[in-house]
């Protein structure tokens, strides 16, 4: 009798301990299968970064290459000088006149870049209510355009933008000047092709300049 009691207290015994070693067993798996999920995961998110970061520099690199060749800057033109000239009617005041020069019509790589003057005037003894006049201004509160023409290909340029949208001309509000003085304004248009080397330069609504030689 004291057998039969005996032997299921053993076998219950080891069954218990079998148990707990099974246990034991199967919670060490999934600490470790838990740990190589964590692992990998650091390892996707670090991945990420790093691909973040390659993207972020390349962009980076596209944008400044765009930058560089879309507004570096031009040489400065020597504007006691002018390939042309005219004045005409500007409707800023009562016979307002304006002198237009072009001092500079020249290729810089895929770059034109266009630099002429304003120079707005009144008859002696007039005088105007503003101290200072803009394109804008100039043009009797009207948006200013400077466009060139290609003759031989018969396509028009309009002023080029940089990585950020932004046109590369100065602006026409708050670029200003005094009466009788002159304000320098260079924009910057796609070249045409190499064979071009005149082109029809159209400022404002005033009538063109023709055949402007491009200099390269």
């Amino acid at each position: 009798m004291g057998r039969r009691t005996w032997i299921p207290g053993i076998l219950v015994l080891a069954l218990t301990l079998s148990g707990c070693g099974m246990l034991g067993f199967q919670g060490d798996v999934s600490a470790r299968d838990v740990s190589q999920t964590e692992s990998r995961a650091e390892q996707n998110t670090t991945e990420d970064r790093e691909q973040n970061t390659q993207d972020a520099e390349a962009q980076a690199q596209r944008d400044a290459s765009a930058e560089q060749a879309g507004s570096a800057t031009p040489g400065v033109a020597d504007t006691s000088k002018a390939i042309i000239k005219a004045t005409f009617d500007a409707p800023f005041a009562p016979n307002g006149k304006v002198d237009v020069a072009i001092h500079s019509f020249k290729r810089r790589g895929k770059l034109v870049d266009l630099v002429f003057s304003l120079t707005p005037r009144l008859p002696e003894g007039q005088e105007h209510h503003e101290k200072q006049l803009s394109p804008f201004d100039i043009l009797g509160d009207q948006s200013f355009t400077v466009t060139l023409i290609d003759t031989v290909n018969m396509k028009r340029h309009v002023v080029v933008k940089d990585s950020r949208g932004k046109e590369l001309k100065p602006d026409d509000v708050w670029t200003e000047t005094h009466l009788g003085q002159p304000m320098v304004l260079t924009y910057t248009f796609a070249a045409p092709p190499e064979n071009v080397t005149k082109m029809d330069v159209h400022i404002a609504n005033w009538a063109p300049f023709t055949d402007v030689p491009l200099e390269s």
